[in-house]
């Protein structure tokens, strides 16, 4: 069975298109095909829309894919592959140079987790690749951050501001919570998201900035950037949403102020927020 130009051939036999299968008459097809089917159009959608990750294959050597749970079913959309499994590990060696890339999907685990991704031959390819479940440390990640969020805020830390922040590109990235404790420094942060274009924050800078001496014409100051210790993986927005996160940066005493910047990966949108210290010394303490 094979995928050429959106359409199912079994042998040198056009079935049906890729985007009827709805239309087929089940009682005149294997129920294995109907399997085969499904994920080869599974496979392809993937990798229409470009949200599969790419790993390139040895071609003399095994690359070996380790998975975070035994291995239950492999397909791939190309022959031209030497693709076998042993528990956790897929073992791929490319058959011979300048092979097209093909999609490879994989179902392993208990729970029966679904992996999608793209193969393709290189002569320096890794012999290793570790795939990490993604999307179940997305959720962890998500499910820990907010037990923190709402052991902080739940704590009488109600100071609001609206007056610090910034406005472009169509989205609004707003203070609108602060919290210290003896250590540390609590922000909460409101971005809404009013342009037509998918919005992801990945990169968080916070430096403390210091104003050692003013003269007239130039003024002196330190800078001390500092590790969020609270922070949300990636900051998610479709158009026309909006939604609240919190960061907790290791608190500093001093004589200035506190820039924030949150910006997106590979992008010109970059938004900062300037604090100055007379408002971190007003903020609710908290007992942690």
């Amino acid at each position: 069975m094979k995928i050429q130009n959106k359409q199912i051939f079994i042998g040198n036999e056009r079935k049906f298109d890729v985007y009827n299968i709805k239309n087929i008459d089940l009682t005149h097809i294997n129920f294995r095909n109907i399997y085969l089917i499904i994920i080869l159009s599974s496979l392809w959608n993937y990798n229409s829309k470009g949200e599969v990750e790419k790993f390139p294959i040895s071609i003399d050597k095994i690359t070996t894919l380790i998975f975070k749970g035994n291995i239950s079913t492999i397909e791939t959309g190309s022959r031209d592959y030497h693709i076998k499994s042993n528990g956790r590990c897929i073992l791929i060696r490319a058959k011979k140079e300048n092979v097209a890339s093909t999609s490879l999907f994989v179902i392993y685990g208990k729970e029966k987790r679904i992996f999608v991704g793209e193969i393709y031959a290189e002569k320096q390819a890794p012999i290793k690749h570790v795939i990490d479940n993604y999307e179940e440390k997305k959720d962890f990640d998500k499910k820990e951050s907010n037990k923190k969020q709402k052991k902080i805020w739940s704590k009488g830390a109600f100071q609001k501001y609206q007056t610090y922040g910034t406005k472009k590109y169509g989205i609004k990235v707003i203070l609108t919570n602060l919290a210290v404790s003896k250590t540390h420094l609590y922000l909460r942060i409101f971005i809404e998201n009013n342009s037509s274009v998918h919005l992801t924050l990945t990169n968080y800078r916070f430096e403390y900035i210091e104003y050692l001496r003013s003269l007239i014409i130039f003024s002196q100051e330190k800078r001390e950037e500092v590790t969020a210790e609270l922070f949300p993986q990636e900051i998610n927005l479709k158009p026309k949403s909006c939604v609240y996160h919190e960061f907790g940066i290791p608190i500093r005493a001093v004589n200035g102020e506190l820039e924030i910047n949150l910006s997106e990966e590979g992008t010109e949108r970059n938004f900062q927020i300037t604090i100055p210290s007379k408002i971190i010394l007003r903020a609710k303490t908290i007992r942690k």
